[in-house]
């Protein structure tokens, strides 16, 4: 089995012998900017640990796990410009520095390229991919208006929020796993549990960064500190927060949440933590992780073939960025 800094080496190296050199050259060049930026890598990686973890030798999951990064940073270039994001892994966005038309355009065809890729695995097994990769679209498709919608909804309930991260952003980890395990030959209770754990994963590591956000070191983070409390974004904190206070407190809370004042950010983060967010986001966070440790646990291969995996859980629980 080989580690998370091998399996990563790997993808580096075949992202970049990767070319996108037709005309014209401006729609390709954001393709070469955003996968430039300093990135985790974490969903290709968790392809080729998945497809390891069932006997596929990690180069052969390759074109699949490009195809999953491809996608990701798609979303992510369509989500900045919903988001108005000016800064990205601490540079510019793309919209920001190709402008926003291109940045559209770039973004199709960067989710075009994804099918390109996911057409280079067997052919045999490109009906199924095809329908995990098409579920898990539309489940980021409808996790983003969910996301839209909580904007102008002060109804929103923490449940309603982790319905909303799990279609967002947990099924793309969850759906990373299941591609790099049908490349191998996977009874399906395996299949779902590992699903059910990159779900668990995915929401665990959402949770985590609405903590980082407020909470965070900004020069970790590679983005504005406290950039969820400026847009005003509905977040695990925020939810929380809401959700601790009694009526009078909660009604102060969203109306500070919701101004632009200039020390806005700092003010919010005082509330947050006189109410113990800090510490009680961390112990949700961390009965996430441990959800998905019982689900990995679950899948029935022999533990060094989940060694990796657990490596990687563990790195994840303790990041700071």
């Amino acid at each position: 089995m080989h580690k998370a800094k091998e399996l990563l080496e790997l993808i580096d190296d075949y992202l970049k012998a990767q070319r996108f050199d037709r005309k014209p050259r401006n729609l390709y060049s954001p393709f070469y900017y955003i996968l430039d930026l300093p990135a985790k890598r974490l969903r290709p990686l968790l392809v080729l640990m998945a497809a390891e973890m069932f006997g596929v030798p990690p180069k052969k999951a390759l074109p699949v796990a490009t195809a999953v990064e491809l996608f990701h940073n798609f979303t992510l270039i369509h989500d900045d410009i919903m988001d108005h994001a000016p800064i990205r892994r601490g540079k510019p966005t793309v919209h920001k520095k190709f402008g926003e038309a291109t940045a559209v355009l770039a973004g199709d065809a960067m989710l075009v390229y994804a099918y390109q890729y996911l057409r280079m695995a067997p052919l045999e097994q490109v009906p199924a991919l095809l329908k995990t990769f098409n579920d898990c679209a539309i489940d980021v498709c409808e996790g983003q208006q969910l996301d839209m919608n909580f904007e102008t909804n002060r109804q929103v309930r923490v449940k309603d929020y982790i319905e909303m991260i799990g279609l967002k952003t947990a099924a793309l980890l969850a759906t990373s796993l299941r591609l790099g395990a049908q490349l191998g030959r996977v009874p399906d209770s395996a299949l779902n549990h590992l699903t059910a754990f990159g779900r668990e994963l995915g929401i665990a590591f959402q949770l985590k960064d609405d903590w980082l956000d407020a909470f965070g070191e900004t020069n970790k983070l590679g983005k504005q500190r406290g950039g969820d409390i400026l847009q005003k974004k509905k977040t695990i904190l925020i939810l929380e927060a809401i959700r601790l206070s009694g009526a009078k407190e909660a009604t102060h809370l969203w109306k500070l949440y919701n101004s632009s004042g200039k020390n806005k950010v700092d003010t919010v983060l005082k509330q947050f933590e006189s109410i113990g967010l800090r510490e009680s986001t961390l112990k949700m966070i961390e009965q996430r992780f441990e959800d998905a440790y019982m689900h990995l646990q679950l899948v029935d291969v022999p533990p060094k073939h989940k060694a990796p995996v657990m490596e990687l859980v563990g790195d994840l629980v303790g990041r700071d960025h």
